[in-house]
């Protein structure tokens, strides 16, 4: 049993030692790799110290490596502290800090091997006042990063806490350590120097192997490729050793190094592709991080368009209103030249304060302010409402307006002023790009919703054209875009109204000159 455990033991000092060196040099700038990689190596040493010791033919071979022991169970709790320090993403200390850990032990290791006060120098021996002194600086450091490793537990974040709680149970890996080294009577100690060795390796590869599965060092897949070529080359380089026959000796160094060779390819492509894989990651953070700051930009510009709009509205509204009273003569008598020129000045603000509407509106709706009241609403009266107001511009284009809206249409759950608007967008645009013919307004019933359709006889569309016209300040009917005043808005305006009454927005044009049809759906409830 002494010699299974034995033989486990090493294999698993063998196992952290390759893996410990493979996270170290697979990134050499991660502090989380150097101090998981030292601690590793450290382990695995001091397991080849007990190897070494048991071995050993002569009595000064012994007590070396029985010395060797002990300096390098002086450094696992130091490492371990810095492993908990930098864990999961803080940095190593500074070096007159890391000095100053570490100069304990530097200490302790000139005594051990130099000093009569802690070790008897014919034999492989402790005195009881070198084991007090060893085990005080081993507690006392396991004591402060057992500490430091509590304080992770306040994170935020469920992984950090979770992944201390693992490490946490890990160090208690070292308490057979402590007992056996420092505690146990020195003519005991050896039958507990296996159970110390064998708890500590598996508490390392239990922190190993949480820290990869929240893949905080590298990729899982690498590990394990890397873990599976170790175990075959460290088999191949056992058998080989053993063998008896120069033939057998030759089959299997070639073996050997074919698996070599195949390994460090497959192992070197993983690593590649686990480094694209960090470096896309990398990238899609940057970009979320820059999207972020961008949407709260955007966010910035559309607040300070709405409160510069409000600001305008209102003495914009103040001069309209001395305007018409300029116009109407309530001030004096005005000459028909200066009533034409008022009259041009309204037009101007009306515009302009029509602009700003837009601008509050599109303002609310990239905010998700927009606030939709429904009551039920007659179309028959908002078209006959709408047609009463744009009929004026039919007319001095000489267009025929025709309003189509069956009284068995029923009234429908909506804002009015809302869907006026949208009413009045749809008919205004139609006016403005029909040079010649007509204006259909129609609405009838499908299923559960009610379809509302302008038909023009104007320039139409192409489907090119047709593609963004319900984006913001995007047109189309580029032919006549000089001749046009409009912001570019509205239908954006009107496809996020009809939005949120949970419709649907359409455009249907046959062809450039074959006029357009635009429209929206929307449920009856």
């Amino acid at each position: 049993m002494a010699f299974f455990l034995f033989s486990l033991t090493v294999f698993l000092a063998v196992f952290s030692f390759g893996l410990g060196s493979w996270i170290y040099f697979e990134r050499r700038d991660d502090p989380r790799n150097i101090t998981l990689a030292s601690l590793l190596l450290a382990a695995a040493l001091w397991v080849f110290s007990l190897a070494l010791m048991r071995v050993s033919t002569e009595p000064w071979q012994a007590s070396f490596w029985f010395r060797t022991m002990f300096v390098i169970a002086s450094l696992l709790p130091t490492l371990f502290f810095l492993f908990v320090r930098v864990f999961p993403r803080g940095s190593l200390p500074s070096a007159a800090a890391q000095g100053a850990l570490f100069l304990p032990s530097i200490v302790l290791s000139w005594f051990a091997f130099f000093s009569p006060l802690l070790t008897n120098p014919d034999s492989a021996v402790l005195l009881p006042l070198g084991r007090m002194i060893f085990g005080l600086h081993f507690g006392i450091m396991l004591a402060v990063a057992a500490v430091a490793l509590a304080g992770k537990f306040r994170d935020r974040k469920v992984a950090v806490r979770e992944q201390a709680r693992t490490i946490l149970a890990a160090a208690v890996s070292f308490a057979p350590l402590a007992w056996a080294l420092y505690l146990v009577p020195i003519e005991d100690a050896g039958r507990w120097y296996l159970l110390a060795a064998f708890a500590v390796e598996t508490g390392m590869l239990v922190a190993v192997t949480t820290v990869i599965r929240r893949r905080l060092i590298v990729d899982a897949r690498s590990i394990g490729a890397e873990a599976f070529f170790s175990l075959a080359f460290s088999t191949f380089v056992v058998d080989l050793v053993i063998s008896e026959t120069t033939l057998a000796f030759s089959i299997r160094l070639a073996i050997l190094l074919l698996l070599a060779l195949y390994g460090g390819m497959t192992v070197k492509n993983l690593v590649s592709e686990v480094r694209r894989r960090e470096e896309i990651q990398a990238l899609n953070d940057q970009l979320v991080k820059v999207n972020g700051h961008l949407l709260a930009l955007d966010k910035m510009k559309t607040t300070f368009v709405s409160m510069a709009s409000h600001q305008l509205r209102a003495p914009l509204s103040g001069i309209r209103g001395y305007l018409e009273l300029l116009k109407d003569g309530s001030y004096g008598p005005v000459t028909d030249q200066q009533r034409d020129i008022l009259g041009a000045n309204l037009d101007a603000t009306g515009r302009l304060l029509e602009t700003i509407e837009n601008f509050l509106d599109v303002a609310k709706i990239d905010l998700g302010r927009l606030e939709i009241m429904k009551t039920p609403t007659s179309l028959q009266e908002l078209a006959a409402k709408a047609a009463r107001e744009v009929g004026v511009l039919a007319t001095k284009k000489g267009l025929v307006l025709n309003i189509d809206i069956p009284s068995s249409v029923p009234t429908v759950k909506s804002d009015a002023s809302k869907l006026y608007h949208v009413l009045i967008n749809l008919l205004d645009n139609a006016i403005k790009y029909t040079e010649h013919g007509h204006v259909d307004l129609t609405c009838r019933r499908e299923k559960d919703s009610v379809v509302v359709s302008v038909t023009d006889t104007g320039i139409g569309l192409t489907p090119a054209e047709r593609k963004n016209l319900f984006q913001l300040f995007s047109r189309g009917r580029h032919e006549v875009r000089e001749q046009i005043v409009g912001s570019g808005m509205g239908l954006y305006i009107l496809k996020s109204i009809v939005d949120a009454h949970g419709g649907q927005v359409f455009v249907e044009s046959a062809g450039k000159g074959r006029g357009s049809t635009f429209g929206f759906r929307i449920p009856i409830k």
